[in-house]
């Protein structure tokens, strides 16, 4: 169970790094189950051939050994020390979980980003319909292209990637003052969610 909570928490650990950036998270998960052919017998490979040297290592205590003997030689915990170190590990795991379910990162990676965002966003606001190839890093985020909506919102996509395993492409980025019917990048999956104020980040796909 110890190494079940170890794993957990290094791959919610990974997902919160990877929510700071819009449609990274998405990215990863969709090559994830893209390959998980690949990977998970291969896991399941790495796994099996850990829990055999572990055990073979751990052996069967001898039974005439004293108990601090065992101890010391097969590296065992004393009960309360276990216990400890599993409540820990579920606190960080429940931490992280309630990080993603809020968004934190992505909200705290933008506030820390936003002003040249607010800038740009203002001076957009009087081109509706306007789309310019930007390619400037804002903040943390590399913005390649910003462009103003005429249904009404501003979009700064920061990143694209596949959509599926066709031809259209999947944008991601942050919006401000964004419709509810579509983005300058697409309407299919559009799906947009708040951050703080007028910001919001959004994904959409070109697909029809």
């Amino acid at each position: 169970m110890r190494h079940m909570l170890v794993l957990s928490i290094c791959v919610s650990t990974l997902f919160v790094i990877l929510d700071v950036y819009p449609g990274i998270l998405i990215q990863f998960a969709l090559f994830a189950f893209l390959l998980l052919p690949v990977w998970l017998p291969i896991s399941c490979l790495i796994g099996s051939i850990y829990w055999v040297v572990t055990s073979y290592l751990r052996g069967t205590p001898d039974d005439q050994q004293s108990p601090l003997v065992c101890e010391r030689r097969f590296g065992r915990m004393p009960l309360r020390v276990q216990w400890r170190s599993i409540n820990w590990a579920l606190l960080i795991l429940t931490i992280n979980i309630l990080l993603l379910v809020t968004n934190f990162p992505m909200r705290l990676g933008f506030v820390v980003s936003r002003l040249p965002f607010q800038a740009l966003a203002e001076s957009a606001s009087t081109r509706p319909g306007a789309e310019v190839l930007l390619e400037k890093r804002l903040g943390l985020y590399f913005v390649d292209r910003c462009a103003s909506d005429r249904r009404g919102g501003i979009y700064f996509r920061v990143h694209q990637g596949p959509d599926g395993i066709g031809p259209d492409t999947l944008s991601s980025g942050f919006a401000y003052k964004p419709n509810p019917k579509g983005t300058p990048f697409g309407r299919a999956r559009y799906d947009y969610s708040h951050l703080f104020g007028n910001w919001y980040w959004f994904q959409a796909s070109n697909d029809y």
